[in-house]
């Protein structure tokens, strides 16, 4: 064959584009594992982001399937990221505040100031969208910081007041190494939290025993999940869920779980009953219930 008679191919440019949607899905649900809480937020989860983040790059196409899963869980471990962030949505260029849709903050006690209550403050007013917000609230809080801090009651522990428009956002929290006064100071922080869904508690403590017929005064109206475990009394969990609820929001459809205080004085012995303590007193037996709405029938 002479070379006169062959013919150039055009080059074919492959993209994005080309790659058969289900195929690009499921790379994509691949690289970005679900996140539940900021502390499920290892080394792991930081490397896919950065792999999604190189995907981005690869062109238009993968950038703009990539940063709505690269943004939508964002995590905030100090006021300096929170910043970062800020900066970051001034771009006129940046669509990133079109895709955050999950908050994960981190809040140590040995912080000097307390930086969280400037998220609902400054960041969530600038995103198009409006993101849970899930706190883990860290110590050590003992002895030597109720010297200095006095005991800790509130989530406004740092704050010159209360700032409602700061609570009334977080969904979850994970209390984490706190110790409190008695178990009311704990149910008196808890009640701040408005629009609280999930209650979690790891080596929590309280001095005093709890009473045996103490109800909570004021219990987050959508709380439906609560886990204690390494606490002083685990079982004194379902007390966040049988108490006395704040008023729901106007907007929610589903009805209010309550009790009479005779219900609640007899559920409560009748759970406290039924969750095993070991024998040697300690506080490993993690106690978690939750209360699930089945075709208008609440469920525990």
């Amino acid at each position: 064959m002479s070379t006169s008679t062959l013919v150039s191919v055009p080059s074919v440019t492959a993209t994005g584009a080309n790659v058969p949607e289900d195929l690009f899905e499921r790379v994509l649900v691949f690289l970005d594992e679900e996140v539940t809480s900021a502390w499920h937020w290892d080394n792991e989860r930081e490397k896919r982001k950065r792999e999604l983040g190189r995907c981005s790059l690869t062109c238009r196409y993968w950038a703009r399937r990539c940063q709505p899963r690269i943004f939508e869980h964002i995590r905030l471990p100090s006021k300096y990221c929170l910043d970062q962030l800020l900066s970051l949505l001034e771009s006129p260029l940046s669509h990133v505040s079109d895709y955050i849709k999950h908050l994960y903050l981190i809040q140590h006690t040995s912080d000097s100031k307390s930086w969280i209550h400037l998220v609902p403050l400054q960041l969530v007013p600038k995103l198009s969208l409006n993101p849970t917000i899930n706190l883990d609230f860290q110590g050590g809080w003992g002895e030597a910081y109720n010297k200095r801090s006095g005991h800790l009651r509130s989530i406004y522990y740092t704050l010159h007041s209360a700032r409602p428009e700061f609570s009334s956002h977080i969904s979850d929290i994970n209390l984490y190494n706190l110790q409190f006064r008695s178990f009311a100071d704990l149910a008196h922080l808890v009640g701040e939290l408005r629009s609280l869904q999930t209650l979690q508690c790891r080596r929590v403590g309280w001095s005093s025993p709890v009473p045996e017929n103490y109800i909570i005064p004021v219990c987050p109206p959508s709380l439906n999940r609560v886990k204690m475990y390494e606490c002083t009394e685990n079982a004194a969990g379902v007390l966040f869920l049988i108490g006395r609820q704040r008023r729901m929001p106007q907007n929610e459809a589903l009805p209010v779980f309550r009790l009479d205080r005779n219900q609640q004085l007899l559920a409560t012995r009748l759970i406290q009953n039924l969750v095993h303590v070991p024998s040697d007193g300690s506080a490993q037996a993690v106690f978690e219930c939750t209360i699930e709405k089945v075709d208008g029938v609440y469920r525990e």
